[in-house]
């Protein structure tokens, strides 16, 4: 399965968080005491490598403060169920009628099918 063109994994969790982000950064912000203004911020401190400069790629306990916040909220648990739907229906072949999931034609081949998620 592969992610939407330009995304990453921090895309994926950006979009787990879309479904509450009112109640969600706010959450986050006081669990990780720090100040994010939207998830845009948030998402660019996830992909940053660099703790010098506030990056939480590498940093574990932020990740599991940031799961800890989506366990909260009923609208984040179902966009996660979803994401981890498509993964597994990516991965058994069961993609088709799902509306998260679409057969990539062009780097599918004979051997190999793939698809992409679709937010």
């Amino acid at each position: 399965m592969k992610w939407p063109t330009g995304w990453d994994i921090e895309d994926a969790v950006r979009w787990t968080l879309d479904a509450d982000a009112i109640v969600l950064l706010p959450e986050i912000n006081a669990r990780l005491d720090r100040q994010f203004q939207s998830l845009d911020e948030l998402v660019a401190a996830l992909k940053n490598t660099s703790e010098q400069t506030g990056g939480l790629k590498a940093n574990y306990m932020a990740h599991e403060d940031i799961a800890g916040a989506m366990r909260k909220s009923q609208l984040c648990v179902q966009r996660v169920e979803l994401l981890l739907e498509a993964v597994t229906r990516a991965v058994l072949g069961e993609f088709d009628h799902f509306e998260h999931l679409e057969l990539d034609t062009v780097r599918s081949r004979d051997s190999i099918t793939v698809c992409r998620f679709s937010a």
